[in-house]
């Protein structure tokens, strides 16, 4: 009998390539795998405290989204930056848990998660920036009508700001070392 030979995979699913069969007919991951250097208490102290963070941000991104404003999240400019904001924290949400929830990454899951907080931690601040001048603009050319209102929401947008780059921070500054370089035979 001949053997069925493989295709290799490339794109969204290049990482299966990584699995190979071994003798018992499972797969076998054969690729890179990724550590942090960190324990795991450190680890669990630096995951409650991202996850506390990423909450109040939510939190705080609910309530600047809903201040009685008359007409400021009607403006697109507006609207467009706060929507970004919250994907990126969504976004960073779920690569911190992937993050926290392994010891050791596979090369894939470093990807979506590593790399992808290292990208999307500035994109998520930098939306917070385009929002406030937004906000700027829209107060600038419609008057301001309740200043304590303009001051809460300016507020809150600045400690969203200081809150995204304490998060973000840690998973920048950890250094993730390659534990095993095994790539499977061509």
């Amino acid at each position: 009998m001949t053997e069925k030979k493989e295709k290799k995979r490339r794109g969204r699913y290049a990482y299966l390539n990584d699995y190979v069969k071994n003798e018992n007919d499972e797969y076998e991951y054969q690729g890179n795998v990724y550590a942090a250097e960190m324990d795991s208490e450190e680890k669990k102290t630096a995951y409650r405290r991202y996850l506390i963070i990423l909450a109040v941000i939510l939190l705080l991104l609910a309530i600047s989204g809903s201040l009685p404003f008359e007409g400021l999240m009607k403006g697109f400019y507006v609207i467009i930056p706060f929507i970004t904001e919250v994907g990126f924290t969504m976004l960073t949400i779920g690569a911190a848990y992937r993050i926290y929830s392994h010891d050791e990454f596979k090369e894939h899951v470093y990807k979506k998660s590593v790399l992808r907080i290292r990208s999307v931690g500035p994109g998520m601040m930098g939306s917070t920036i385009i929002r406030c001048v937004a906000s700027l603009v829209y107060l600038l050319l419609n008057g301001i009508k309740t200043l304590w209102a303009v001051l809460v929401y300016f507020l809150l947008i600045a400690a969203i700001f200081i809150l995204e780059t304490q998060s973000v921070q840690p998973i920048m500054k950890t250094e993730y070392k390659l534990i095993r370089n095994r790539k499977p035979q061509e």
